[in-house]
């Protein structure tokens, strides 16, 4: 998942400001409903999460916890510290972001390292080549919170 923050950045999504991250979101989903896809992700930082929560908390009248499974509008919250803290990545990130896989996942096994030989003791190292990329910017809107003054 981090590595998802890594492919949004930099891209030019279209933008929504709303008062707080509730509105944000929603409207942040109306524009993505209005460009003819289904939001179905929110991307942000793990401290714009626990916002997010706090927030939905005292939209729901100061319960001392949030019921399981709550996300913003039946969305799922996916958090990544290379996401800012002051932004919100929503959309329909199945149709937005592709995985581009340059191999297939490769599995290496081997008992030849130092005495793992004589003890039985097996290592495996599964790897592949892939990069992640933003096909769809339509798909996307960048969502921020007005700045509050103390």
């Amino acid at each position: 998942d981090n590595h998802l923050g890594n492919v949004i950045q930099g891209g030019t999504y279209s933008s929504v400001t709303g008062a707080d991250w509730s509105t944000a979101i929603r409207l942040a989903m109306a524009q993505v409903e209005a460009q003819g896809y289904t939001p179905s992700v929110v991307l942000v930082s793990p401290a714009t999460a626990a916002e997010i929560d706090l927030n939905l908390l005292g939209l729901l009248g100061g319960l001392s916890s949030l019921p399981a499974q709550v996300s913003p509008y039946g969305m799922s919250v996916i958090t990544s510290p290379l996401v800012p803290d002051d932004v919100a990545y929503v959309g329909d990130f199945n149709t937005a972001v592709s995985l581009f896989e340059r191999t297939g996942i490769e599995i290496f096994t081997t008992d030849s390292d130092k005495d793992k030989f004589s003890k039985n003791v097996f290592t495996i190292l599964a790897e592949t080549r892939c990069k992640g990329a933003v096909i769809q910017p339509l798909a996307l809107v960048e969502a921020t919170v007005t700045a509050t003054t103390p």
